[in-house]
């Protein structure tokens, strides 16, 4: 909330509708926030109007994190992104053709770079993408969409 009233935005009792597809990420809502003044004269209230992620000038930082990924953690963030609810570790996709403990281990490196999400539910734990890192896959792999 810092980032978002440092940048002078309005509508501050819709900032949390615009914190949480952003994941509370500090860069990117610096980058967002800097695009809400930009586009719609720091109304958060018009920008979420549009029902949509804005990437902007985060899809370069995003970019940037995926072009250090291995083919293996590509591949997993792809199919995360094809999936629309929340996965378990037993899930694993024959197409992938990785092992359990090769996908064990590409979950936790995309977890540790902040790429996914651990969600538990029923006493289990399920993965997800945050909503930008989602929109940002299916923008630069269309066959997702």
């Amino acid at each position: 909330m810092a980032i978002l009233r440092e940048k002078g935005l309005a509508d501050e009792e819709k900032w949390p509708e615009l914190i949480e597809p952003y994941g509370g990420n500090p860069l990117w809502l610096k980058i967002v926030a800097t695009m809400i003044q930009d586009l719609f004269d720091g109304s958060v209230t018009e920008a979420l109007s549009y029902h949509t992620l804005f990437l902007g000038d985060l899809e370069a930082v995003l970019h940037q994190s995926f072009q250090r990924l291995s083919e293996s953690e590509k591949q997993v963030i792809s199919w995360l992104a094809s999936e629309k609810v929340p996965v378990s570790l037993a899930q694993i996709p024959d197409n992938l053709q990785l092992s359990h403990a090769e996908f064990c281990k590409v979950i936790q490196s995309l977890g540790r770079r902040y790429l996914i999400e651990k969600i538990r539910e029923e006493e289990r734990s399920l993965f997800t993408l945050q909503p930008v890192i989602r929109e940002y896959v299916k923008t630069q792999y269309s066959e997702l969409q």
